[in-house]
Formats: C-alpha cells, structure tokens, sequence
C-alpha cells in the first residue's frame, strides 16, 4: 500500500502539471485572438500558473517562449510596413514637390525671357523711344514681376514641403530602426 501512494501521488501531480500546461496554452490563444501582447506577466495573469511553474516547467516555459518569438516577429513586421507606407507617403509627397518646383523654375524662366523681350522692345529701329509703348510694356512688365513673386513663392514653398517630406522620412527610417531593434536600457522604447 505504501508504494501505491507515491505512484498516485506522481500522477496526481502529472494530471495538475498538465492541467496547468492547458491553461497556459488557453491563456496565450486568448491573449493572441485579442490582440494583447503576449508577455510572461500576462500569460500567468489569465492563467492563474504561477511563475515559478512556467520557469521550471519546460513545456509551458517552450510555449511561453515560443509565443513570445512569434508576438515579436508580428510585431516587428507590423511596424515595418507601418514605416514603409510611411515612408512611401511622404516620399511621394517629396517628388510632388520636386516635380513643383521644376515647373515654378520653368515658369520663372519663361518670364525673364519675356520680360527681355519686352524690354528689347522699347526702342525703335532707328533708336528713338517709343512712348506708346512704353506705358503698355510698363504695365505688363509689372504684371509679369508680380507673376514672377508669385512663382517665387510657390516655389519656396515647394521647397519647404520638399524638405519637410524628407525629414519625414529620415524620422520614419529612424523610428523603423528603433521599432525593429529597441533599445533594452531605453525605457522610452518599450
């Protein structure tokens, strides 16, 4: 009779070892259907084990570990196609800008060359000023300065929206690099 207790007992305590095993096994498939991160802390929370049982358990401690690898590597995909779109917004939004300004430059050109034109216009071929002219050259010739301000405007804008998409894209870059590779002693990067 004495050797029967210790195998009942042994079984006994397999039974509650494996119960336990099942738990925690609920307890990570909860944790993934809701989206929580998976985490040491959370699995013996909803699982009610207790910690010591899922370090020296080497079932419950591989599925624990297992999870956890697999939360991480979600994890860091996710954020790497968060970035990439990120990324990929503003640097559309950098050539939009680029394709701006090139056509501001154009549009300027084209106004200098028409500004010469006219000036060249004023004289006469013999070399007197002509007067009548020269009002309407005068008031076009303003017109065209304010055209050209205004060019010169949209095209320092252009260039701000330029370089503010790619300072957004060094930031998003930089914030792929932190999401992928945190630091541990950072506690701002947890």
């Amino acid at each position: 009779m004495n050797q029967r207790r210790p195998a009942e007992a042994i079984d006994k305590r397999q039974q509650t070892s494996a119960a336990m095993v099942e738990q925690v096994q609920r307890a990570i498939k909860r944790l993934a259907q809701t989206g929580a991160p998976i985490t040491r802390a959370n699995v013996i929370r909803l699982s009610g084990v207790s910690r010591t049982f899922t370090y020296e358990n080497e079932q419950a401690n591989g599925l624990i570990q297992e999870a956890i690898s697999r939360t991480h590597a979600t994890a860091a995909q996710a954020a790497e196609e968060r970035v990439q779109g990120e990324a990929n917004s503003w640097r559309e939004r950098a050539l939009n800008a680029e394709e701006q300004i090139r056509v501001l430059r154009a549009e300027v050109k084209q106004g200098r060359t028409q500004i010469a034109d006219l000036l060249g216009q004023l004289r006469d071929p013999d070399g007197t000023w002509l007067a009548e002219e020269r009002d309407r050259l005068r008031v076009e010739n303003r017109e065209l300065r304010v055209e050209l301000e205004r060019s010169r405007a949209a095209l320092r804008m252009a260039e701000q929206q330029r370089d503010t998409a790619r300072t957004a894209v060094d930031r998003a870059r930089k914030a792929n690099v932190v999401s992928l590779y945190p630091d541990p002693d950072n506690p701002r990067q947890r």
